[in-house]
């Protein structure tokens, strides 16, 4: 949605209203285009912007009666670093495609985990969380839960 200046400060963002559904209201609203749309906006985020919506999840997502994508709630963003923007982009894909090995390198890529860990180690745990982490999407309670 458009910015309102006027009534946004650091603190507060104030959008214009856009009318819509809640993708968590009706998700066979859900077209193709509106993933490739979604796709192509958080690779642009992640990769050119390197500001990123932190809190993608279907109810932070409404589709427009003109049929369009608008991504709701801002509350939660992140800056990407530029060296770190393909190493991000690589992890999402491999957290995504559940390929675990490759998310652990991922994250000693970008410092996380330091080069020579214990991998034998960490990754049945980490595999373990990031699975359920993955299935829980966006829902606090669900991944609280989880990692409980």
């Amino acid at each position: 949605p458009k910015v309102n200046f006027e009534r946004s400060s650091t603190r507060v963002l104030s959008t214009v209203w856009v009318d819509g559904q809640k993708v968590t209201t009706n998700p066979k609203s859900v077209q193709q285009k509106h993933i490739e749309v979604g796709v192509q906006a958080f690779a642009t985020m992640i990769l050119e912007v390197g500001t990123v919506h932190a809190d993608p999840h279907a109810g932070n997502m409404i589709i427009t009666r003109d049929n369009k994508v608008c991504l709701l709630d801002f509350g939660m963003v992140i800056s990407v670093p530029e060296s770190h923007r393909k190493a991000w982009a690589k992890l999402v894909v491999d957290l995504v495609g559940m390929d675990h090995e490759a998310v652990l390198q991922d994250l000693i890529d970008l410092g996380f985990f330091p080069p020579d860990c214990p991998r034998a180690e960490i990754l049945p745990v980490m595999s373990k969380i990031w699975r359920q982490l993955v299935e829980c999407g966006s829902d606090i309670r669900k991944r609280k839960a989880a990692v409980n």
